[in-house]
């Protein structure tokens, strides 16, 4: 979670992450949450996932029906809850 926030600016008002990340042939989802100024993985909420077909699209890239899963940052607002 740390590595992601160095990477890309997220802002301060932000609290939560839901990330997906490769690791050797395998995509997982990592639920983060920030405390103070540093990010914390929830372990326990971590599981594996599939993405596009043709893997993912670099941000700005995604056209539809291409088979791959846009990658960027996305709000999820109150969907759940």
């Amino acid at each position: 979670c740390n590595k992601i926030s160095k990477e890309i600016e997220i802002p301060s008002k932000v609290k939560q992450l839901l990330v997906v990340n490769k690791s050797e042939s395998q995509f997982y989802l990592y639920a983060c949450i920030r405390m103070g100024n540093v990010w914390h993985e929830n372990s326990s909420l971590r599981t594996k996932v599939a993405v596009g077909k043709k893997g993912l699209a670099k941000p700005d890239e995604k056209i539809e029906g291409d088979l791959k899963t846009p990658t960027g940052i996305f709000p999820l607002g109150t969907a759940f809850g």
